[in-house]
């Protein structure tokens, strides 16, 4: 009864997360640890798990002192579940096997211009052999969701970058994900000006200096839920900037830079031909001390595919060129 209770439910609203979400609950017995392995809050998490309850008219869990526990009925709605999500897993699996010959491989990477410039080439090398029919899916985003799209968005694999101060969290992580991985490059930010800026011609700056100017920020790029620490921003060393534009497309980047003049962002090592074609300059930052770390992630226990080295050796010949 309750399992065609969940069928009826999943037709209604499409939408087998509610399902995951209440699975990770019963794994972890706690509703905030299950929120951090989730990436959302608690909150968000306790409103999503009452709604499902009160969607199928059941109790899933007993809040007790020492965490959540299953019903007699939250037993039998969790296994159900499960089945659930095999069966879909399953029609889906079938599906994109049969359905089409298309090509179809899915990258994760952070805003960074040596990267960007490694796909197109990683591409170019590849064209010819990719088919008549492709779809190369290239998403630039933070490392928790890069880390998300590998393990719920079916992503071939990714690059993230992380503060090197955290990697014991990002280790940890990766490991409970399933995740293996490979150091790329540890690297330190520069400040990026327009070459009109005030600041152009100073061959360093202070955090004390910058207060005074707007940093453009990338607006997804906060670690959210973190435990170690709220909001750590991967990208931006200088966290508490009173004065920011936080974009979202990073083609806008440096168009802003070039036409707001009391601008400025950070990056890693740009190479030299985005520096010309965009008219921008880099300037050390001698307080700016923090390392942060590049890493290609995949599935563990997984052979890589021919592609996926064909880009790590152009990732490793940009790193070459611009580190």
């Amino acid at each position: 009864m309750i399992f065609l209770k969940i069928w009826l439910w999943y037709l209604k609203t499409m939408n087998v997360n509610y399902l995951k979400y209440a699975l990770e609950v019963n794994k972890t017995g706690s509703i905030t640890q299950a929120a951090e392995h989730l990436f959302m809050s608690q909150p968000n998490l306790s409103r999503d798990i009452k709604e499902l309850e009160e969607s199928l008219s059941i109790t899933i869990f007993s809040r007790t002192s020492r965490g959540v526990v299953p019903t007699v009925e939250g037993k039998e709605f969790l296994a159900n579940a499960k089945k659930l999500i095999e069966h879909i897993e399953e029609l889906e699996n079938k599906f994109s096997k049969t359905s089409s010959q298309k090509t179809m491989y899915s990258i994760s990477i952070p805003r960074a211009s040596y990267i960007a410039s490694a796909v197109s080439f990683f591409i170019n090398d590849i064209e010819d052999v990719l088919g008549e029919e492709f779809l190369i899916t290239v998403k630039e985003t933070n490392a928790i969701q890069a880390v998300s799209n590998i393990t719920e968005n079916n992503y071939d694999f990714g690059v993230i970058r992380y503060p090197v101060m955290y990697e014991s969290y990002f280790h940890t992580l990766l490991y409970g994900k399933g995740l293996d991985y490979e150091d790329l490059v540890t690297l330190k930010y520069l400040v990026v000006v327009s070459e009109n800026s005030p600041l152009a011609k100073k061959t360093n700056v202070s955090l004390n200096e910058l207060q005074h100017y707007i940093e453009i920020v990338h607006g997804d790029l906060t670690v959210p839920y973190l435990s170690l620490a709220n909001n750590i921003q991967d990208l931006t060393p200088s966290q508490n900037s009173p004065r920011k534009l936080a974009i979202f497309e990073r083609g806008s980047q440096f168009c802003l830079l070039k036409n707001v003049r009391s601008s400025y962002m950070w990056a890693s090592s740009l190479p030299e031909e985005v520096l010309k074609s965009n008219k921008i300059i880099q300037i050390s930052c001698p307080e700016a001390n923090d390392e942060y770390r590049d890493a290609i992630v995949y599935p563990a226990n997984r052979v890589r595919k021919k592609f996926e080295e064909k880009f790590l050796e152009k990732l490793k010949e940009h790193i070459q060129d611009n580190f």
